[in-house]
């Protein structure tokens, strides 16, 4: 896993009030798989300083992912379980609803609604916490597909069609 929250910070770019912003946040980590994230989510470093500023909790995305419902009628649905796997692995996640450190930016239901998500379905992104002392982790935001911002066009179909078709020279021929 990647730490981009401790790249962005060490990276020469950023100015000094955002390192100190930064200092106080919880980290973002890249997780290239799932067998990435569980082999090493329980390893996360967290500095004892930091413990007095932020609990013990990580922030961890996940790209093109599967994500697959656990109802269980004896939890209430603001508790749901799901689990989240890839073709290297599975873990089980829990989308709460009114989580306190992990508020979800959107519930299953939303997402269901907005987005077309599916009880079994692959998403294009997940983000969840990570308690790292409990080794817990909560989904607090799950994008179904990625947006893309229309761009206007600059050649017109016509145009574009046009490249490809072979202009005839017009040289004068000799007899």
């Amino acid at each position: 896993m990647i730490n981009i929250t401790e790249l962005d910070k060490n990276s020469p770019d950023t100015s000094l009030i955002k390192r100190l912003s930064l200092l106080k946040s919880i980290d973002l980590y890249l997780a290239e798989s799932m067998e990435d994230y569980l082999i090493n989510a329980p390893k996360i470093n967290y500095p004892k300083w930091k413990r007095l500023v932020v609990p013990n909790l990580a922030s961890i995305v996940i790209f093109n992912i599967g994500i697959r419902a656990e109802f269980d009628e004896r939890i209430p649905r603001n508790y749901d379980k799901f689990v989240v796997h890839d073709y290297t692995g599975e873990d089980l996640m829990y989308w709460m609803k009114g989580h306190n450190l992990f508020p979800s930016e959107n519930t299953f239901e939303e997402v269901q609604r907005e987005q077309g998500l599916k009880e079994n379905d692959f998403v294009y992104s997940i983000y969840f916490g990570y308690h790292i002392e409990a080794n817990c982790p909560f989904i607090y935001k799950v994008t179904k597909y990625k947006k893309r911002i229309a761009e206007e066009e600059k050649d017109s179909v016509f145009d574009k069609i046009r490249k490809f078709i072979p202009e005839p020279e017009l040289l004068p021929q000799n007899p």
